[in-house]
């Protein structure tokens, strides 16, 4: 589609330039009637390599290396693109099961680590309303309450952190 409208305009550069010429001699010659467009006329290799320098011209160099890639080549890095991409889902899964507790160490299908982590992310919301309620019965502050919050994530970082160690050292034997 690009060929056909980049001959368009093509022909109409054409006919725009006969224009101007005929109607400078049209002033020299009141009788003369510019020529009728061509409209069959195919681009010249003059017009060819005006339109490769057109973004987008099917004669543009980014088009022919596009137009390079064979089938089977789109096929393999579509295929290779859609392995990455299934291969950081996975590891992502692997990471979210390793630190929700009970799903370390094993064989899990994905939606099982959703439904464990679904239910763990429920237990913590309760956790945290029974310390904030807690916390208004003592009379906490926020402040405190939050420093209570950070000493606990600081508490589970360390745990978390061992049990990445441990687990390098495995895989290490």
């Amino acid at each position: 589609m690009n060929a056909g409208l980049n001959d368009i305009h093509n022909i109409i550069a054409q006919d725009r330039a006969r224009l101007r010429t005929s109607s400078q001699s049209a002033d020299q010659s009141p009788s003369h009637q510019p020529p009728s467009p061509d409209i069959n006329k195919r681009p010249t290799s003059a017009d060819k390599a005006k339109s490769s320098k057109m973004p987008g011209s099917p004669h543009s160099p980014t088009n022919q290396a596009k137009a390079r890639l064979t089938n089977e080549q789109k096929k393999k890095n579509h295929i290779e693109s859609e392995k990455k991409r299934r291969d950081a889902i996975r590891a992502g899964f692997d990471r979210l099961a390793d630190v929700v507790p009970g799903m370390q160490g094993q064989g899990r299908s994905e939606a099982v680590v959703l439904q464990h982590t679904v239910a763990y992310m429920k237990g913590m919301i309760e956790k945290r309303k029974a310390i904030d309620a807690e916390a208004i019965k003592k009379g906490w502050n926020e402040s405190q309450t939050l420093e209570v919050y950070l000493q606990a994530e600081r508490e589970v970082r360390a745990r978390e952190q061992e049990f990445e160690a441990a687990k390098a050292r495995q895989q290490g034997r």
